[in-house]
């Protein structure tokens, strides 16, 4: 049954464009022939439909492009976040100085061992 329907398929020859038909004519071209009231209800459905379609693809190409410029945004901030994090790994930062190693310790003990030593000297 397949087989007969894709021979008559192929050997079928289309209409390029609508063609009207009147009653007793032949049709010129393989077609299917449907109701005008079909036509017609097509016609105003595709009417009303076609606008909305348009705004619908108007808004959801809005939303794409939105969406798609938030995704660069984020992309470009994790590649910045990333080239930081390099740099970072590459040359860690010094570890706080420990309280005896910093420089205001050993100024105050020096301060303290000058002032000792010249007490000293100046008392005896």
């Amino acid at each position: 049954m397949s087989w007969l329907i894709a021979i008559a398929v192929a050997t079928a020859n289309p209409c390029a464009e609508a063609v009207p038909l009147r009653v007793g004519e032949i049709a010129p071209c393989d077609a299917v022939l449907v109701p005008q009231d079909w036509v017609t209800a097509c016609t105003l459905c595709q009417a009303v439909d076609l606008p909305e379609c348009r705004a619908n693809r108007t808004h959801l190409k809005a939303s794409t492009t939105l969406a798609l410029d938030t995704l660069n945004i984020e992309l470009q901030t994790e590649r910045e976040l990333t080239t930081e994090l390099k740099i970072l790994l590459e040359n860690p930062p010094r570890p706080p100085l420990r309280w005896f190693e910093h420089p205001a310790f050993w100024g105050a003990i020096g301060a303290i061992v000058g002032l000792s030593v010249g007490v000293g000297l100046a008392v005896r």
